[in-house]
């Protein structure tokens, strides 16, 4: 009502000012401004008279090829203090009753985060119709299918990106970069990361790396002492960002 008031208004100006010239000039003919008010106030502007367009569909994932899943290497310092790499997975009926008097060790504590991350990986991955198989260190590659691999990394003082070590705290929150890495087995292997030279005096700090710039890489955030709440939730992101990828780009990671 208020913008046909409006539109009314500039009509009645237009329409005297019409009238005024009019009188000076005897074979005048109606103002082109007054004819194109009043078609304004009869027709409705075009978006409200027609609905907007709808977006297309994102396309559905294709599921078909089996995801296998790679342990995410961590690293951690052992009961002699040494720099123990990619320490291997701990899954909970294997691992050794805790006391409660005494602390979790960060080499346990790693293994039991590596287990933990790729069984709940698995899990989100048929929930989420997939086919996936947990591809343990030392068994053969397979050359068909789509590889999920990761690399818990943390900034160091100078702000360089290290492999991220249990048993030391830097940043001093606690926190770790996951960098997760989407790879086609049937081409050749793209390295997540490139290691570089470790230096010397500093065994227990994690070596620095480089995350590839060439392949389809995520980063996530998560806790050194994290939740099986948010391991499960950046799970299920890293599961959102397969089918992304795969909706986007199918036949690079396929074929």
């Amino acid at each position: 009502m208020r913008l046909f008031a409006l539109v009314s208004l500039a009509a009645s100006v237009l329409v005297l000012g019409g009238a005024a010239r009019a009188a000076a000039q005897e074979d005048a003919k109606p103002a082109p401004a007054q004819q194109s008010s009043q078609q304004v106030a009869q027709q409705p502007s075009q978006p409200l008279s027609q609905p907007a367009a709808q977006q297309p569909a994102a396309a559905e994932p294709d599921k078909s090829k089996i995801v296998y899943v790679s342990d995410f290497e961590l690293d951690a310092v052992d009961a002699n203090g040494e720099l123990a790499k990619s320490v291997p997975a701990i899954p909970p009926s294997s691992a050794p009753q805790i006391d409660p008097r005494r602390e979790q060790g960060p080499v346990e504590q790693a293994g039991r985060l590596v287990d933990f991350m790729s069984t709940v990986l698995v899990k989100e991955l048929e929930r989420a119709g997939y086919t996936a198989h947990r591809l343990r260190p030392g068994e053969t590659r397979p050359t068909d299918g789509v590889r999920i691999s990761g690399i818990f990394g943390e900034p160091d003082e100078q702000n360089r990106l290290r492999r991220a070590v249990m048993g030391t705290i830097t940043p001093p929150d606690g926190k770790m970069a996951l960098f997760v890495g989407i790879g086609n087995l049937a081409r050749p292997d793209q390295a997540l990361y490139a290691a570089g030279n470790p230096t010397v005096g500093e065994s227990k700090a994690g070596t620095v790396i480089t995350v590839s710039a060439y392949a389809p890489v995520a980063k996530f955030e998560i806790e050194k002492n994290t939740t099986e709440k948010a391991v499960k939730d950046t799970a299920a992101n890293i599961v959102a960002d397969l089918g992304a990828l795969l909706s986007a780009n199918y036949v690079a990671l396929t074929q």
